[in-house]
């Protein structure tokens, strides 16, 4: 259903636009820590 709604496509490409720079900020911090940030960023279960 979500995948031929035009309005949550939209929505979820820019969600994605403001948030890769948190992601990224942060699995640069932790880069040396052995934890990979953006799994846990994206994890959503």
């Amino acid at each position: 259903m979500t995948e031929k709604n035009d309005i949550t496509k939209r929505t979820a490409s820019i969600r994605k636009w403001f948030t890769m720079p948190v992601v990224e900020k942060y699995d640069n911090l932790f880069k040396d820590s052995g934890i990979d940030f953006v799994v846990i960023a994206t994890d959503n279960q």
